[in-house]
This record gives C-alpha cells, structure tokens and sequence, in this order.
C-alpha cells in the first residue's frame, strides 16, 4: 500500500551508498545550535577573559599541539575508512605518512599551528554537516548548508594563510559594539539552528515537501518495486522508468517466426 509516511521514511532514513557519516539533520542540527548558543552566549557574558583568550589562541603551542592531533587522527581515521577510488592502493602509504606529517608539523611548523590546525578541523566537520543536508528538501537544510559553507572559506585562509584570524580578531574585539553585535547574532543563528529538531522538521520542514514533492510522487510512482528493497521496504521507482525498462527488455525478445 502506498503511504506517505513510508515514502519520507525510505527517503530519507536509508543512507546513500557513497556517504561516508551516518549524521541525521536533525542530530546535526542541535549539535550546530549547541555550539553556537555556548560559545556566543560566553563571549557575550564573559567578554574579557574570552577576549583574551581569543588573542593568545593563534600562537598557541599547546593549542595548536591539541588541534593537530585531533586533525591527524580524524584523517587517519577517514582514510582508512573511505572508498578513495582510483587512489585505493594510496590507502597504505597515506596511513604510513600521516603520523610522520603529525610529528614534522608539530615541530617545524609552530608558525600559528593552533589556526591551521583549526581550519584543518573546519573543513573536516564540514563533510558529516553537508552530508546530513544533502538531497533534504526541507527549506532548514538551506541555514545549515549556509552556514558551513561559509565556514569552509573562512578555514580554507585559516589554513593557508593563518595571519588572517589574528588580524579577524583583532578587528572584532577592537570595538565594544561590534563584539556584542557579533555574539548576538552567533546566539541569534544558533537558536533557530536549535529549533530545527526532529519535531520541527517533521512538522514545518515536511510542509514543505508534501504540498510541492508528494503531488509530483503521486503522478510518477506506482506501485512499489520488490526487486529494489531497504531497511524501509521496497523502493519505489517512476512509473516511466518501469515502462522505459519493459520497454527495452521487450526490445531484446526474439521475434516470432513467421508460421
């Protein structure tokens, strides 16, 4: 029996063969509103000391110490477990050398190590995040892709050019306003990003797709195909993919002698 519930459910529950993290958009939502909710709402309340802090981090040695590491074995980690395609038999060499390039970092590259290791784990975390939003047609998913993307520039100077967040810093704490603009706005962000939860999405995101997606499923999908199943149940395939399949193994029949 066709159901609607079933069809968001296959959609959106079974993971696409090619995804590396297993993130739901609701998971990643709260954890992007909880990160910008605490670190916005110190900076507002605490100014001083985090202000302070937020100067000394770019030449941090043991920052900078604690961010590789987490950088090293997170890649380590990923390319172990990643399909790498035409650079599988890289697989060993990369695993060999990824150690090797933690230790030389760490002790010749001590230059703002703490921002490049920062921006390293920018661009890490940007996978599970874009990911968890990908093919969602939920007009949320837009705040979330949004955000990291603009996160993924910002790390990408970080981690080529590391002066950049010291000079971003300096600006930004330079004026009173702008501080507390600038905390008001990442609180502001991270409590929509928050709201979105599994019950906002399900309630408002999903309007979204039943007035302009499940027109558009009922006029294309039939009855579902049992040879294409999931964790869901069956797959269900376009009425016009069925008939452009019988279609063609109808094509490749003999033909009938004539008697």
């Amino acid at each position: 029996m066709f159901s609607l519930e079933r069809v968001k459910e296959c959609q959106f529950s079974c993971p696409l063969p090619f995804m590396i993290y297993s993130l739901k958009l609701e998971t990643a939502f709260v954890l992007v509103g909880v990160l910008l909710i605490a670190a916005h709402a110190l900076a507002l309340f605490k100014p001083a000391p985090v202000q302070a802090w937020l100067r000394s981090f770019p030449r941090s040695r043991n920052w900078g110490l604690t961010l590789v590491t987490i950088a090293a074995v997170w890649f380590f980690f990923l390319v172990a477990k990643m399909d790498l395609g035409e650079f599988t038999n890289w697989r060993q060499t990369v695993l060999i050398a990824t150690p090797i390039a933690w230790i030389l970092t760490w002790k010749y590259v001590d230059e703002f190590l703490a921002v490049r290791a920062l921006g390293m784990i920018v661009l890490l975390a940007a996978e599970p995040l874009l990911e968890a939003a990908f093919l969602r047609p939920e007009p949320a998913a837009q705040l979330l892709r949004l955000l990291v993307y603009v996160w993924i520039v910002f790390a990408m100077f970080w981690v080529g050019t590391p002066y950049t967040l010291r000079d971003q810093i300096a600006w930004i704490t330079a004026a009173e306003k702008r501080w507390r603009a600038a905390a008001l706005a990442g609180l502001a962000y991270g409590a929509v990003a928050d709201r979105f939860d599994a019950d906002f999405v399900e309630v408002g995101g999903l309007i979204f797709w039943d007035l302009e997606h499940f027109r558009f499923i009922l006029s294309r999908h039939g009855a579902p195909d049992t040879t294409k199943t999931c964790s869901c149940g069956p797959r269900f395939i376009p009425q016009d993919d069925r008939l452009n399949r019988n279609r063609f193994s109808s094509s490749r029949r003999r033909p009938r002698r004539s008697a």
